[in-house]
């Protein structure tokens, strides 16, 4: 894929364009072909803008009480989204839209909490 040289901001918050009928996220708008091969693009486009921001809820494991409320939905172990869907034989299988992501409890930590205080104090 070809990334854009300048992400724009708003405020401290990066802009970025959600891919229609996709789990991609671009820093412009318009269409990303992210294989070489036909039919595997992205389209962006403005959109509604969506602050993630204002509603963001930290899940830290070592605090059981900030998973209670998403317990529900945390422990999921199949894939979020839609089924594969217009899958090209003769482009070695690969399908226009694929399977959502895996739940989150089946990835690894990626991102690690670092705290800047000390607990046992």
């Amino acid at each position: 894929p070809e990334y854009p040289q300048t992400i724009y901001l708003a405020g401290f918050h990066p802009i970025l364009y959600a891919a229609k009928g996709s789990h991609g996220l671009w820093g412009a708008s318009g269409i990303h072909r992210y294989m070489a091969i036909p039919l595997l693009e992205d389209d962006t486009g403005m959109g509604l803008e969506w602050k993630t921001w204002l509603n963001l809820d930290i899940i830290d494991l070592d605090v059981p009480a900030t998973l209670k409320p998403h317990r529900h939905w945390w422990f999921y172990e199949g894939r979020w989204g839609n089924p594969s869907i217009k899958c090209h034989i003769l482009m070695a299988g690969f399908c226009e839209h694929v399977n959502g992501p895996t739940g989150i409890i089946r990835k690894r930590v990626n991102f690690p909490c670092n705290r800047t205080n000390n607990r046992n104090s």
